[in-house]
């Protein structure tokens, strides 16, 4: 009855589905470092997207103009410089298509987590389940009472 509750609280703040920097600084500053989800989804994400080159479908790609006169690449330089992803045509002149993520770094770096982190997050998780099965193992010996 309980561990569906706990179960949600951890998916929810585990930084996928609520970003880190949009977490309100309440659950923030606790529940996002406690959550064990957090540390596999780190850890397995960012060793899965390191270095893949994303492209994007159409359906996938934020759609603008340039003014007159101008190309995409032109139009869109200084904001290219300053974000990731890329212009599917940046010599366009009547319509532009960019894609928000060039790699998959850039997906992962949205959610403020870094490849660096993933041995560190494999040696916490080890932790979380040692901690669990010494927990499990001390409250049967304790409350198993006289059978």
């Amino acid at each position: 009855m309980i561990n569906p509750f706990f179960a949600s609280m951890m998916a929810l703040f585990c930084g996928v589905t609520i970003p880190y920097p949009s977490m309100p600084a309440f659950w923030k500053h606790w529940m996002y470092w406690l959550s064990p989800y957090h540390y596999f989804a780190e850890a397995v994400i960012t060793n899965d997207l390191k270095g893949v080159t994303v492209y994007c479908t159409d359906s996938e790609f934020f759609r603008f103009t340039p003014p007159s006169g101008q190309t995409c690449g032109e139009y869109a330089d200084a904001f290219l410089k300053m974000a990731s992803g890329y212009l599917k045509d940046p010599n366009a002149t009547d319509m532009c298509s960019y894609c928000q993520y060039r790699v998959g770094e850039d997906f992962y770096r949205n959610l403020a987590w870094d490849f660096s982190h993933r041995w560190r997050n494999f040696g916490i998780l080890c932790l979380f389940t040692v901690f669990n099965l010494c927990a499990v193992v001390y409250f049967i010996h304790r409350y198993r009472g006289n059978r």
